[in-house]
């Protein structure tokens, strides 16, 4: 199996068949089938992305399942197109091979958060967000909408220790150096859009997202005012 990397994003999973043809693989099932096999799938990053691009790494005999079939409603076969967000459960927002890690975590977080409305209208914003600070892009398009107080900046931000009940938007850095993925966090919950559902706020769920979590480049605390507290989400 081998990841087709893009600008250090996961674009497609393909796998080679006995015959030598080369096919692609559904996302959804690759994760669900491979993503706790021993940090299988961040090995096949890595090395797609540094080392060995667009090599095939040995898959383990037996850590894999058979393809679900492609005629039934529920499928996720390897027919599906690809990278779509027809895979994400309802109301998260999946990226595909898009590149809208920053607004699609965070509309994925307001959501949860009883904010929908901000959601749609950062999902509207989604291509303004191709600047120098994305993270100041999400605060300011949230002020402009209304409702927002100014974000506060946390230098040295910690997501494991520090898990407030408001959305902090992250960009994490890898241990290679890349920070060009961003994430948001609400209290015990990492919003991905690399993924389908949001996960468990962990050290592993943080190297899940952007292949060995070293440090975090920035990141912000968005704060809605006392209007929109009354909407939030009490879990």
């Amino acid at each position: 199996m081998k990841a087709e990397i893009k600008r250090g994003y996961s674009v497609a999973w393909c796998w080679r068949t006995s015959s030598g043809k080369e096919e692609k693989l559904d996302e959804r099932w690759v994760y669900e089938n491979f993503a706790s096999y021993g940090g299988y799938l961040e090995r096949v990053i890595s090395s797609s992305a540094s080392k060995y691009p667009g090599k095939y790494r040995h898959v383990p005999k037996g850590s894999a399942a058979v393809l679900p079939s492609v005629s039934g409603p529920e499928s996720h076969g390897s027919t599906r197109a690809f990278g779509l967000a027809g895979g994400a459960v309802p109301g998260f927002e999946h990226q595909g091979s898009g590149q809208w890690c920053a607004s699609y975590g965070l509309a994925s977080a307001l959501r949860h958060e009883g904010f929908g409305d901000y959601a749609e209208y950062i999902l509207e914003h989604k291509d303004d967000f191709f600047v120098a600070n994305p993270l100041d892009k999400a605060a300011k398009l949230l002020k402009e909408k209304g409702g927002w107080a100014d974000p506060v900046r946390l230098p040295n931000h910690d997501p494991i220790t520090d898990r407030s009940k408001d959305i902090t938007i992250v960009q994490l850095c890898d241990a290679d150096g890349d920070n060009t993925h961003i994430v948001s966090t609400v209290g015990d919950w990492i919003f991905d859009s690399r993924q389908f559902d949001k996960m468990d706020l962990s050290p592993e769920n943080l190297d899940r997202a952007c292949v060995g979590f070293h440090h975090v480049s920035r990141a912000y605390r968005l704060v809605p005012g006392k209007k929109l507290r009354k909407r939030k989400r009490v879990d």
